[in-house]
């Protein structure tokens, strides 16, 4: 099972891999790596990293704002990953779907 903070380590993995292609025209994100979130042993490390992941996806949805509307039907990168707008369509999905999954972990914890 995982952890609410390697899920939260996975949401933002995703948030960065965006991040860079918008910033580099890059689309460099590997299914491999995207749970290898490193140990938080603290609440100051907790804050860090949801503190991290906050700014960035503020930052990605600035990005995303600022893009003239014709970019969202450019194709990203390569034909296999489909148009930008697919690209943050399924990203903000994957983020809700791992939300989810944090809500049930909460309510188990808590009881």
């Amino acid at each position: 099972m995982n952890t609410i903070a390697i899920l939260v380590y996975h949401m933002n993995y995703y948030v960065k891999a965006q991040l860079n292609l918008l910033k580099t025209g890059s689309l460099d994100a590997h299914d491999d790596f995207a749970f290898n979130a490193p140990p938080i042993n603290s609440e100051p490390g907790w804050q860090e990293m949801t503190q991290k992941s906050f700014c960035q996806a503020e930052e990605l949805a600035r990005m995303i704002e600022n893009l003239p509307d014709s970019k969202l039907w450019e194709l990203c990168v390569e034909e296999k990953y489909g148009n930008y707008y697919r690209n943050f369509q399924g990203m903000i999905e994957h983020c809700h779907y791992h939300l989810g999954q944090i809500v049930f972990l909460t309510k188990w914890i808590i009881g």
